[in-house]
């Protein structure tokens, strides 16, 4: 995780945190089974990869345009997904890379999007991505297909951030609480945003 701009990893057992990494600005992370992303937090932001057997061992792997900024990162199953954003506050634009060419597969736009600064993204397994918007109640959900879906308004405060837990719950940040949803798998085919949400309770 990053906190003040440094790395740190937290022991699942005791909950302790250890900072790793402090030479640089980091804004945002996420990590595979053996490399871990670092998006730095300069005038042109960049993502680098850290092998988690020697962290003297980074390469950059993404470099942003000027103007533009790294606001949200996400890897699962060989792929990295990153909310780019202007900082005049454009519209954000979802990208999906290969992480072993590093190359762009698709990139979505988020027209619907009105908020800036603050936009995130989490894996939602072999069901794509939710990026959750700040400026609105909605998240949205970009299938494997690049398909793009918002769900609905989200009636149980404003969503700070949205991350799965386990492979049956969601959990949702609010300014007071942390919600727990089941969610409801349907072929992608089948899938409309009304379906996202299911058997929602709070846990404040």
């Amino acid at each position: 995780m990053t906190i003040s701009a440094s790395a740190f990893i937290m022991d699942s057992q005791t909950m302790k945190c250890e900072k790793l990494l402090e030479e640089n600005f980091y804004k945002t992370c996420t990590c595979s089974d053996d490399i871990l992303y670092l998006s730095t937090y300069h005038e042109i932001q960049q993502v680098l990869a850290y092998s988690c057997s020697d962290l003297l061992s980074v390469k950059s792997v993404f470099t942003c345009h000027e103007k533009k900024c790294i606001e949200g990162m996400s890897y699962h199953d060989g792929k990295l997904a990153l909310v780019i954003n202007g900082r005049c506050g454009t519209k954000p634009q979802v990208e999906i890379l290969s992480t072993t060419t590093y190359t762009c597969l698709f990139s979505i736009t988020i027209k619907d999007a009105h908020g800036h600064n603050e936009c995130r993204i989490s894996s939602l397994g072999s069901s794509g991505w939710l990026m959750k918007d700040p400026g609105t109640y909605n998240i949205h959900h970009i299938t494997e297909n690049n398909i793009l879906r918002m769900t609905p308004r989200y009636h149980y405060g404003h969503p700070y951030n949205v991350i799965q837990f386990g492979t049956d719950y969601l959990v949702v940040l609010t300014a007071t609480s942390y919600n727990i949803h089941r969610l409801k798998y349907v072929p992608i085919n089948e899938l409309t945003p009304s379906e996202v949400w299911n058997d929602s309770c709070r846990v404040s």
